[in-house]
Parts: structure tokens; C-alpha cells; sequence
């Protein structure tokens, strides 16, 4: 048997006072329970607390809908069957609201056949845990479909910034075109800067690079110092080096992501060439900017 509104907004009152009593490092991830029978995940809903998350709790399809249109949370956790709508007529009705249609959908359901499962997942949801479950290999696929969450977020967000580094091309091509080239060699320059800038987390070799644009690694090297008077490897670090900067202005990304993002082994090699072009650390930049 369901509980009643009264009891849902009395459990939801009481566990964010819980979550604000954690001491432990919180990730500010709000997850939204839509269950008639929410104590049955009370223990999983303690481990997400435990680990820093915040939670809302629905007891019916139409007020769980409403919630995620309302407070947009980062994941929701769906029952299946429910009076009234089930939980796939709720996930197609998130993913048709464009508030929500991003939002992480985990089904969490008694339902086992392979019908269910497929269902779940032709419906948008990005995993399908059944009931009972282990708590801790819950709690994993939820950090992973967060995890998986943010990155996209990191992923769109530098795919803007990176566009707006794509501006710089024009200049590039324009310092281009100004050279004795030929049309010939011109065309092949502007395409190899551009498909560099667009894959500057991970670059392919530089033969790799030369063969798809019809041209050697010899012959590409040369053109890059004819036109730059710096090699390949150089020109690429320079352009991170810019994109980087551009990131840090932004001030949406910890050091950390940017070097992740753009392809830095590590945090503290980013922070190394940051200080060796710069005479700065990627803090001190973001520090001066902010003044």
C-alpha cells in the first residue's frame, strides 16, 4: 500500500535535515525517489545521503513529474509499476519535456524479464536495477550515470568554447592566405589547423594527420614552419595553451577538469607548462583576470 503526500513531504523534510547534519565532503547532487513505496529504498537512500547527496521523494507518477520539472534534479530514481501511470509513461513524458529530457532516469524495479528491461531503456533510461539489489553496487551506478552526467555537461560546455576558439581560425586562415603558398597548399594548411584545434585533447599522430589530408609528414612539417616558423607540436601546444586560458576566463571549470579536457596527463603537468609560457599558475591567471 502507497503512503500518503502528508507522509512523503514529512519523509523529504526529514531527510534533508539529515543531509545538512553530514559532515563528510557533500557533491551537491540532488536525486529525485519516485516510488509508492518509497521505504523500500530506504536504505539505499541512506547510502546516497551518506555520500553527500540530496534527495526528493514522490510517491505518485504525476507529483514525481512535477517535481522534476520544478527543482530539475541531477538523477531520478523511477519505480516502475505504480497505480495509475507506470514508470515508463513517466519517463516519455520527462523526456518530452525539454526541461527535464536530460535528466538521468535509473529504473528501479521488481520486474526482471528482458521485456521490462528493454522497455526501460527504449524509453530513455540510462540503467535498469532490479529489486532486491545489492546497496553498494546501487549506490556505484549512480555515481557512474552522475559521473556520466557532469562529463557530458564539461563535454558540451567545452565544445562551446571551443567553437568560439574555431573564431580564431579566421584569423589564421587570413595569415594564410597572406603567404606565397599555393592555392594547393593553402587549402591543406587551413584544414589541418582546424581539425587540430577541434581534436586538441587527443591529436592523432602526426603522419596519422598528414595521410588523411593527402599529404606526407615531411611536407606538413615544412608548411607549418614556412607559415609559423614553428613545428607542428609547437603550434598545437600554443593553441591549448590559448584554449586553456579562454576556459580559466570563464571561470566554469576547475583546473583540474581543464586539464583533463584538453588532454594534460595530469593537473600538475597543466599547471607546469601553464607556468613555463606564462610565468604564472593557472590560480594566479584566473586570480588576475577576476581583478
Amino acid at each position: 500500500m502507497g503512503y500518503s503526500i502528508e507522509f512523503c513531504h514529512s519523509l523529504t523534510i526529514q531527510l534533508c535535515v539529515l543531509t545538512k547534519m553530514i559532515k563528510t565532503a557533500r557533491s551537491n547532487n540532488l536525486i529525485l525517489v519516485i516510488d509508492d513505496n518509497p521505504e523500500d529504498l530506504s536504505d539505499l537512500i541512506g547510502l546516497l545521503i551518506a555520500d553527500g547527496m540530496y534527495i526528493r521523494i514522490a510517491n505518485d507518477a504525476m507529483t514525481g513529474s512535477q517535481l522534476a520539472d520544478l527543482h530539475l534534479p541531477d538523477l531520478i530514481l523511477l519505480d516502475v509499476n505504480m497505480p495509475s501511470i507506470n514508470g515508463f509513461s513517466v519517463a516519455k513524458i520527462l523526456k518530452n519535456n525539454e526541461k527535464t529530457q536530460n535528466i538521468p532516469i535509473i529504473f528501479i524495479s521488481s520486474a526482471n524479464d528482458d521485456a521490462s528491461r528493454i522497455e526501460g531503456l527504449t524509453v530513455g533510461a540510462m540503467d535498469y536495477i532490479t529489486k532486491p539489489f545489492n546497496l553498494q553496487e546501487a549506490l556505484l551506478r549512480v555515481k557512474i550515470n552522475l559521473q556520466r552526467k557532469e562529463r557530458n555537461k564539461l563535454n558540451q560546455l567545452v565544445n562551446i568554447e571551443v567553437s568560439k576558439e574555431l573564431a580564431t581560425m579566421v584569423e589564421i586562415a587570413q595569415h594564410i592566405d597572406q603567404t606565397s603558398l599555393s592555392n594547393f597548399d593553402k587549402a591543406i594548411l587551413k584544414s589541418v589547423c582546424e581539425y587540430l584545434i577541434t581534436h586538441i585533447a587527443n591529436p592523432p599522430l602526426l603522419k596519422e594527420v598528414a595521410h588523411s589530408f593527402g599529404t606526407n609528414e615531411k611536407k606538413l612539417t615544412k608548411l607549418f614552419y614556412d607559415v609559423f616558423s614553428i613545428s607542428v607540436f609547437v603550434w598545437l601546444r600554443q593553441q591549448r595553451l590559448n584554449i586553456s586560458c579562454d576556459l580559466l576566463k570563464t571561470r566554469k571549470f576547475t583546473i583540474g577538469q581543464i586539464s583533463e579536457l584538453l588532454g594534460y596527463t595530469s593537473q600538475s603537468y597543466f599547471t607546469k607548462s601553464f607556468r613555463e609560457s606564462l610565468n604564472c599558475t593557472p590560480t594566479e591567471y584566473m586570480d588576475d583576470e577576476n581583478d
